[in-house]
Formats: structure tokens, sequence, C-alpha cells
């Protein structure tokens, strides 16, 4: 419902299924997802960054969608701790799901006191899940003459699901 005011902060490294969780929620909903690129807004010093907060909110509510705030963390520094103000009192005015994506650690505090809130950890996977990710994406493809014994890579490379994608797309 569109008065009801949701902020999930997706918390994690790169690549260990922060948006596909996000995309996956929203399609269960039936809703849309608008990615926005924080850190790149953030960055922009002429830009009137509470309009563009807003701006982005009332797209959102046109296309029907939840708002994936991508790149996070540079408001949690010193220089654009300011910014974060501003943020967290635009998003306040917004109604409907908000998703925030960032590598650390925050908690709103006093902000968002009117706004349901969960901080969700998506951890980096572990050797067992490293394996079978790279098992699957592989696809039997290691096999053979050159065939690469996977426990050991799995083991010393701590990989996100994604890197390892990457990864094996790359060698592809």
């Amino acid at each position: 419902k569109n008065d009801q005011k949701m902020t999930l902060y997706f918390q994690g490294p790169y690549g260990v299924g922060k948006k596909s969780t996000a995309q996956a929620l929203c399609h269960e909903s039936g809703l849309n997802l608008l990615t926005v690129q924080l850190n790149e807004i953030s960055a922009v010093e002429s830009l009137n960054f509470g309009m563009a907060i807003r701006l982005a909110g009332r797209e959102a509510l046109l296309q029907q969608a939840a708002l994936y705030w991508s790149g996070f963390d540079p408001l949690l520094i010193d220089p654009k701790r300011s910014l974060l103000k501003t943020f967290t009192d635009e998003l306040e005015q917004q109604p409907g799901v908000t998703f925030l994506e960032g590598k650390k650690p925050w908690e709103p505090g006093a902000k968002l006191h009117h706004t349901a809130f969960a901080r969700i950890e998506f951890p980096q996977p572990n050797s067992v899940q490293r394996l079978q990710i790279w098992t699957t994406a592989l696809d039997g493809h290691w096999t053979g003459e050159r065939s690469i014994e996977l426990k050991p890579v799995a083991n010393k490379f701590r990989l996100s699901g994604r890197q390892i994608l990457d990864a094996v797309a790359t060698a592809r």
C-alpha cells in the first residue's frame, strides 16, 4: 500500500545478492524497481541534493516502483554527513518501500522514526556455498583433461557469488 512506509537497508559486500533480493521482493509485490546511484548524485556539487531525492521519489510513484538507492556508504563519511540528514528527511516524506544498499553497518537512530526500518546483513558466502556456486557456474565445463580441483579454489578465494560468476564469464 502507498500509505505504508518501509525502508530496508541491505548491507554487505558486492555480489552477495542485495539487488537480486530487492528485485525478487518487488516482483512478488507487483512493483517495479527503480535504481538510483546515490553515490553519483551525492558527488555532484552543483546539484540540489534534496530536490534530486524528491524527484526520484516522484518518478518512483509514477512508475509504481520501489526505490533502490545504490551506493549509500558515501553519506556515512564526514564530508557528506550533512547530506545524510537531508536524505533521511526526504526519505521520511516518501511513501512506499525504499531499499538502501551499502557495505557499512548503519542504523538510523532518531532518524526515520515515521518509517518501518530493518537492516539486513548479506554476508560473504562460506567455503561450502562458494564451492556450490563455482560448481553450478562452471556447469561441468571444468572436467576432462584440464580438470580444476574446485575445493581449494573455493577455500582460497573468498569471493562473493557475483564475483565468482564474473570470473567464470571472464574465463569463458
